[in-house]
């Protein structure tokens, strides 16, 4: 984005016909007739800043950045789970110095220069003043080009970026780098960058990769596995982030031109898929196995502004298809092949129309799939220019929608959007005035996520794995192009209160996957239920992208038994692996409560109860390991805690008893991996996916022992 086009936008009058956006435009693809895809409404308690880039949290609340600022806003919707009538809150502003030693001077003692760049401007929040910085003397000396009047403590804003690469990862904290522009500076494509932690309301300084120079409005991609891949807009270098480590490394080699100003779009098939800017129609896509780009063909008509470079963004539909909008006015759509080599194929969508002799198209600007499949964007005439019209495409036709109240000087690149969970379009246009769209029709029953695997009976501050189906959505859902990244493609949980009509959110955390359609494969979330979760009968939905899976009732009480569980001659993870725990009374064999529980990495687990407090014997048997028993534990009318089991491996037929009907599934297992016709998982003792030795040895040393009864 262009400085200069910023400021033109600001300045547009608002007096511009209101008739220029409501017209309804015929030909080329476009629907006639009165707008029908849905209705926009402002917040009832709109922001006190001015808004650009918003974010979902796994909590199930949006953040936003004041515009070119270093404070965050958080939006929490009303108890009955509301947007439209929510509250705004601040939350930690990015990372910022002190004034150690106060002068009036040009040069100034500061905490720390880390986080400074020379040409770069820093903020005075205490005075409102803006100084550039000249030169950098060393780690707590600065040189600004002129002087400024301080006192020791005063807080030195260094990071404000507009433009700039940001994303939710799977641990659900959020990354924010780079930065066209930062606080009042003009261009300069900063290399600064912080990583926020919503547990712990701190941002954190994040390190650019090593030699990078500048990051700026670079485009970024969630892997599957977690990482976060990173562009160099000046050329074709990308680098990924661990995310435990907090370290970069090379990715990705063959890209046939730079990267500036192309969007990407993560695809099912395991690919990145762009449209060139440079090479124009030309598009690539990364083969995410093996780091390497490939051209995948060219879009029927150029969709890139050849004076700006831009491009419009690029949404992937619950069909499989993207729908890439151009700088251009034209558009078109991209098939995936069968496999991640395949070229796939580009065929011509509608273009975007004429307004008043001008071509509409989205030169830099926001889209949303919306929960009907259906792709909501706002496009506006030539580059940089207003007023804007929002238009939604449904594979074949581009239909007209209302406008918001600054659709008149708005032009398209000023918009962000993003997907709640009612299913609504929160949008925003750096302005205080932030809208709700929402969307006539809702999703087919084919797109749902479906939980296979979540306990019924749940107490507030529980943790515990839900498994599912589809837990990601079909899609990124968000797009825009290179300047905004805002993808929502993970799992949330929301929880209704069934007497009251509160809805509440847990927090979602380490999904097993961010890959997108991810169809009948079972995935994973960890869920962290609030401390102040109402008690009594409810129901628990998984949303992703705006679409809500079936409910499942569930129970909340305020008792939770939490223990850790050993299992014995196991060299896997024991993440997600199924134990049965029962409660009993003591020397009885029928449970009062029996649940299957998952455990973590660590092999704890997290049960809610409705039994009633006194002393219990509590057991756990593991689908291969014989069943352990403590006795007389005290439950307490806010549960148990500390329990250790420690399972004997060997029982394959579970029977509780491991003999030689064990030792027979065994041999018929012997030799077999998962894609065997023989496999058996529970004949694979020591979890490293085959059936060999190791697990004959395993049943040789506890051959003949049974577990508790």
């Amino acid at each position: 984005m262009r400085f200069l086009a910023l400021c033109a936008a600001v300045a547009v009058s608002f007096a511009l016909s209101l008739s220029v956006v409501a017209q309804v435009f015929s030909g080329g693809g476009v629907r006639v007739g009165p707008p029908a895809g849905g209705s926009w409404q402002p917040l009832n308690n709109q922001p006190p800043v001015s808004i650009g880039i918003i974010l979902l949290l796994t909590d199930g609340t949006i953040i936003g950045q004041d515009v070119e600022g270093s404070d965050w806003w958080k939006l929490t919707p009303d108890s009955t789970g509301r947007y439209v009538s929510g509250t705004w809150s601040q939350i930690a502003s990015l990372p910022y110095t002190t004034i150690t030693t106060g002068a009036n001077s040009a040069t100034q003692t500061v905490g720390s220069t880390a986080n400074m760049r020379v040409n770069q401007d820093v903020y005075f929040p205490a005075s409102g003043k803006s100084r550039t910085i000249s030169s950098i003397t060393n780690s707590t000396v600065v040189v600004f080009t002129e002087s400024i009047n301080t006192t020791a403590g005063t807080v030195v804003d260094t990071y404000g970026p507009l433009y700039f690469a940001s994303a939710v990862l799977a641990d659900g904290r959020v990354v924010v780098i780079g930065g066209e522009y930062n606080l009042s500076s003009g261009g300069v494509w900063t290399n600064l960058g912080a990583i926020y932690d919503p547990v712990a309301n701190v941002w954190n300084n994040l390190n650019a990769p090593s030699g990078w120079g500048s990051v700026g409005d670079a485009q970024c991609c969630v892997f599957p596995d977690g990482r976060f891949l990173l562009a160099n807009i000046l050329n074709g270098d990308a680098a990924v982030l661990n995310p435990t480590t907090l370290t970069w490394s090379a990715f990705g080699s063959g890209k046939t031109d730079r990267f500036d100003e192309e969007g990407w779009n993560l695809l099912p098939e395991g690919t990145i898929l762009t449209c060139d800017a440079i090479n124009a129609p030309q598009t690539e896509k990364l083969i995410l196995s093996t780091g390497q780009w490939m051209v995948s063909g060219s879009t029927p008509q150029s969709l890139e502004d050849s004076g700006s470079e831009e491009l419009g963004p690029m949404v992937l539909r619950p069909n499989g298809t993207v729908f890439a909008m151009g700088a251009t006015g034209h558009n078109a759509i991209y098939t995936q092949g069968g496999l991640p080599t395949d070229t796939g194929s580009w065929v011509a969508a509608p273009d975007f129309p004429m307004s008043n002799g001008q071509q509409l198209d989205i030169a830099d600007g926001p889209a949303c799939l919306l929960p009907n499949g259906d792709v909501i964007c706002q496009t506006s005439p030539g580059v940089y220019n207003s007023p804007s019209t929002f238009y939604e495409f449904d594979g074949t036709n581009l239909t007209a929608l209302p406008g918001v109240p600054n659709s008149s000087g708005d032009p398209s690149y000023v918009g962000n959007m993003i997907m709640l969970p009612t299913g609504q379009v929160l949008y925003t246009d750096l302005s205080q005035d932030v809208e709700i769209f929402t969307p006539n029709t809702g999703a087919q029953e084919a797109w749902r996520p479906r939980i296979t695997s979540c306990p019924t009976t749940l107490a507030p501050g529980m943790s515990f794995i839900l498994q599912g189906t589809q837990l990601n959505g079909l899609s990124q859902c968000s797009a825009y192009g290179d300047d905004s990244t805002n993808a929502t493609n993970y799992p949330l949980v929301r929880i209704t209160n069934t007497s009251t009509g509160h809805v509440q959110y847990a927090r979602t955390h380490d999904h097993s996957t961010m890959a997108v359609a991810t169809g009948s494969a079972v995935v994973s979330t960890h869920v962290d239920l609030p401390n102040n979760l109402e008690l009594g009968s409810a129901t628990l939905t998984v949303v992703t992208n705006g679409i809500a899976s079936p409910p499942q009732s569930i129970y909340v009480t305020s008792e939770i038994v939490k223990g850790t569980v050993t299992l014995q001659n196991y060299s896997a993870s024991s993440y997600g692996v199924p134990v049965s725990v029962q409660i009993r009374n003591v020397g009885s064999t029928t449970p009062l409560d029996s649940q299957t529980v998952t455990l973590d990495a660590n092999g704890n687990f997290q049960m809610a109860t409705t039994v009633a407090p006194g002393s219990y014997d509590i057991t756990a048997k593991g689908s291969h390991w014989l069943r352990a028993k403590l006795t007389n534990q005290t439950l307490t009318s806010t549960g148990l805690t500390g329990l250790a089991f420690s399972l004997i491996n060997g029982d394959i037929n579970g029977d509780n008893t491991i003999s030689l009907a064990d030792f027979g599934l065994l041999k018929l297992a012997y030799g077999s991996v998962p894609s065997s016709s023989n496999w058996n998982p529970n004949a694979d003792l020591d979890g490293n996916g085959s059936v060999g030795l190791s697990d004959f040895g395993i049943l040789k040393l506890h051959y003949g022992q049974s577990g508790a009864p």
